[in-house]
């Protein structure tokens, strides 16, 4: 091959942690021409300089990423149309979905849908679909189990399913007191955290109900956004515990703030996999 190998890397947006992971696959590919494609979410630059190669943002609503998603495959198309990259890398299942449209029109080498989490191909459309890939359709899985579940749920697709661990960005602590500052958590009370996006998966429920069994000025502190914000709030109302729950919001490399914590709380329904889930 007389030019660099094409990579085009397509996120569904960059909220955590698809900035570090959007980031560690770029730069897994520092000897090639790396394109990353965000298909929501604002335009950022200083995101964008963060990324190895060029980034593009191409800020769709949800919309146009239900269906058939063919918006978002023609906008792409028209992006890559000159010159069709070798291999597409797509995260999650949306843009693994854009990518399989993509690979049915042009002379792309192999295309890679990178799971995430469980569930990959449990609708019912998405494991029939699975079975008509071209040859040239893998997926990546960043732990064991996950792999492992779809494999059993599809076994045509043993061969075809790899394993690649995510790396970790070793980050640069902020100390507890400027910590607790930026998430707004009081100084001398003791902390229970958790850091998540609040959906049903990540049983904020269930903490704070444990929570409230516990007697003390103790608070707890939910770092994170979610469908559930509204819903969380009043279970904290009902509780009786509203004044010792904060809500701390979205914050962007949330692990930076971990000393704000005094114990750091996980009661995610998806540990009894022993599998990442964002």
């Amino acid at each position: 091959m007389d030019r660099k190998p094409r990579i085009l890397q397509i996120c569904h947006d960059h909220n955590d942690p698809f900035q570090m992971v959007a980031r560690q696959y770029a730069h897994s590919f520092v000897d090639c021409d790396v394109k990353t494609i965000f298909l929501r979410g604002p335009e950022s630059a200083v995101l964008a300089k963060s990324i190895y190669g060029e980034v593009e943002f191409l800020t769709l609503d949800s919309a146009s990423l239900r269906g058939l998603k063919l918006e978002p495959a023609r906008l792409i198309r028209q992006i890559i149309s000159e010159t069709p990259p070798d291999i597409i890398i797509a995260h999650r299942y949306k843009p693994f979905f854009v990518s399989l449209l993509l690979n049915q029109r042009l002379d792309i080498g192999c295309v890679i849908g990178v799971m995430h989490e469980f569930g990959f191909l449990k609708r019912i459309g998405r494991a029939l679909l699975s079975r008509f890939w071209k040859d040239n359709v893998h997926l990546v899985g960043v732990s064991r189990p996950v792999c492992d579940e779809v494999i059993r749920q599809q076994p045509h697709l043993n061969g075809r399913v790899h394993v690649v661990h995510h790396s970790i960005e070793a980050p640069v602590l902020h100390d507890s007191v400027s910590a607790r500052h930026k998430l707004g958590i009081p100084l001398g009370i003791y902390c229970y955290g958790v850091i998540g996006r609040l959906v049903a998966k990540k049983n904020h429920e269930l903490l704070l109900n444990a929570f409230a069994r516990l007697d003390g000025d103790d608070v707890l502190a939910l770092v994170g956004d979610g469908e559930l914000m509204e819903h969380l709030k009043k279970q904290a109302v009902k509780l009786g515990i509203a004044d010792r729950v904060i809500f701390c919001g979205a914050c962007d490399q949330a692990r930076k703030y971990m000393k704000a914590f005094d114990t750091f709380v996980l009661p995610s329904t998806d540990m009894k996999h022993l599998g990442w889930c964002y």
